[in-house]
């Protein structure tokens, strides 16, 4: 077995297929030649109103198979197959000590995905959140998926950080990967 880092994901590869393990540590047998995207944003996103929205992601790191939707809030499927997907959202404010919740969640072919969303709350002692969700499903050729997320006052969302000496910190991180059509990790 061999384990290296590309862009920021550990995979560990075993003879045609790869493992994919994530921040739970969970290992997920990838098919990784056929059906995958990692897509990320360094704007930040502050709504006006509490109401749902789409995230953007406006930088492609890698893709194939998918296509980037012209609002680049959503992905094309172009293959059949079971994926894994997760996102990451850096909550926060441009503005201090400002306080509630952001939620987020994964959005298929319009539609919400029960149990895929995830809350980070604010409050004055905790001006930063980062709200990770994680999900498998099915999807077919011409499927869309998306990460919506909404606020509970208008002055929180998804925020660019910028540390000295260091790169940024995306506002947003979504990858997907179509898994072992076997299921098996081998």
């Amino acid at each position: 077995m061999q384990l290296f880092s590309k862009k920021n994901c550990l995979v560990a590869s075993m003879k045609k297929f790869a493992y994919f393990l994530s921040p739970f540590l969970v290992a997920l047998p990838l098919n990784a030649d056929v059906a995958y995207a990692q897509l990320s944003s360094l704007q930040n996103q502050i709504p006006s109103s509490s109401r749902s929205r789409p995230i953007q992601m406006e930088i492609v790191h890698e893709m194939k198979n998918f296509e980037l939707g012209p609002k680049k809030d959503t992905l094309i499927v172009k293959e059949d197959g079971v994926y894994f997907f997760i996102a990451s959202g850096q909550i926060g404010s441009l503005q201090n000590n400002a306080t509630g919740n952001v939620d987020l969640w994964f959005v298929k072919n319009g539609i919400g995905i029960s149990d895929s969303t995830r809350r980070e709350s604010l409050d004055k002692n905790n001006s930063a959140g980062l709200a990770i969700s994680q999900f498998v499903t099915t999807l077919s050729a011409g499927d869309t998926i998306a990460t919506h997320f909404a606020t509970s006052r208008p002055l929180l969302g998804l925020v660019t950080i910028e540390p000295d000496g260091e790169p940024k910190i995306a506002s947003f991180l979504f990858s997907i990967f179509k898994l072992n059509p076997e299921g098996e990790l081998q």
